[in-house]
């Protein structure tokens, strides 16, 4: 297994170090040359011919500069002789684009699922999707971190830091739409705290 390494993103960058020296595996070079008219070109400086890769991508600009990088990058792997290209997407770029409200309109979370399957990637991992319907936009496997333990158990240790404790019933956790009330009402069954939603209008 090797990780791409995006010399042009500080966070891509960032995580990708952090994954390779955690996984000890091989990092492999690459450099992104920006062209006067705006075009990019991402080029792999070291062989990846039969090799597990590991890519990262980070929203460091605007979204579809990074949409564009990630598949030309996908596709420049894959022309390299990649067995496999392993998509790490902390954000999968325009998410909330997962259905139409309209009969006008694009389902973008759908085309750029295909994009990435049509450059070459063979897997997904993100984080925390807007409507888990977006794991069937695509035919490779997708593995979804989830962040609301990670979230909780940084709130209690940050108050324990400041001699307080955390107490489930003094806390509510609120959905931000009716899209989240069960997601947000499962989670606050778990930690054992009241719930609530709010409601757009």
């Amino acid at each position: 297994v090797c990780v791409v390494q995006n010399t042009h993103d500080l966070g891509t960058r960032i995580i990708s170090e952090l994954f390779a020296r955690h996984a000890h595996v091989e990092e492999i070079k690459s450099s992104v040359t920006t062209f006067k008219n705006g075009e990019q070109k991402p080029v792999i400086e070291t062989s990846v011919r039969g090799k597990d890769i590991v890519l990262v991508s980070t929203m460091e600009s605007s979204v579809d500069t990074e949409v564009l990088r990630l598949v030309f990058y996908i596709d420049a792997l894959r022309r390299s002789g990649a067995a496999r290209i392993n998509v790490v997407l902390p954000y999968y770029y325009y998410e909330r684009q997962d259905k139409t409200t309209d009969s006008r309109e694009s389902i973008s979370a759908s085309l750029l699922g295909k994009m990435y399957e049509l450059a070459g990637m063979s897997h997904l991992t993100t984080v925390h999707l807007h409507n888990n319907a977006i794991e069937g936009f695509m035919s490779v496997p997708v593995d979804k971190i989830g962040t609301k333990k990670l979230f909780w158990d940084y709130l209690k240790g940050y108050l324990e830091s400041q001699g307080e404790t955390l107490n489930p019933e003094e806390w509510v956790i609120c959905s931000p739409d009716e899209g989240a009330v069960k997601e947000g009402r499962t989670f606050a069954k778990k930690v054992g705290t009241g719930n609530a939603a709010f409601s757009k209008y």
